[in-house]
């Protein structure tokens, strides 16, 4: 796949299979569906959703020099934190 066509898929899955999934669930207080939308994009970073690879993620320096990739168990973390996916 190219890059436009990984963005885009990318890109519509955050919008329509994340964002409007929690957007509709009216059993859920705001901070939840906040939380959620957090969850489910560090999954799909992770390569754990949305049936895509995974992603890096990598912090860049004042001169734009890449440092380690943070990605893998993102959502994992979170969770640990308290985030979604803790219930």
């Amino acid at each position: 796949m190219s890059k436009q066509e990984i963005t885009k898929e990318f890109l519509e899955h955050i919008k329509h299979g994340i964002v409007e999934y929690w957007a509709n669930l009216s059993d859920k207080t705001d901070l939840e569906k906040c939380d959620g939308v957090a969850f489910s994009i560090l999954t799909l970073l992770d390569g754990y959703s949305g049936g895509m690879s995974p992603f890096e993620v990598k912090p860049l320096d004042e001169e734009g020099i890449a440092g380690e990739d943070i990605a893998g168990s993102l959502h994992e973390q979170y969770a640990a934190l308290g985030g979604s996916g803790n219930e």
